[in-house]
């Protein structure tokens, strides 16, 4: 039996809930770029298991994607904001 969205019934994506969460968490803790790159590497790792499960798509793209936008903007913030 598949949901609407077709991804089977009770099957969930691990990775792509752990990178989503870990990628929001690193929003709030900034100074802490290794926070940010576990979330984007996990948001990566979610995504290839998406694509042979059908599950966490969208989570795993939310993910990556905050976890390399929160990376970027705190090394901007540490290294270019203060030289000016």
């Amino acid at each position: 039996m598949t949901t609407p969205s077709g991804a089977p019934a009770g099957r969930t994506n691990f990775l792509a809930f752990a990178s989503l969460v870990v990628s929001v968490i690193s929003l709030f803790l900034n100074p802490f770029v290794v926070i940010s790159i576990v979330g984007a590497v996990l948001g990566y790792f979610g995504l290839r298991q998406s694509r042979v499960t059908g599950a966490g798509r969208i989570l795993s793209l939310v993910g990556l994607w905050l976890g390399v936008a929160s990376a970027v903007v705190t090394l901007v913030l540490i290294f270019v904001l203060p030289t000016t």
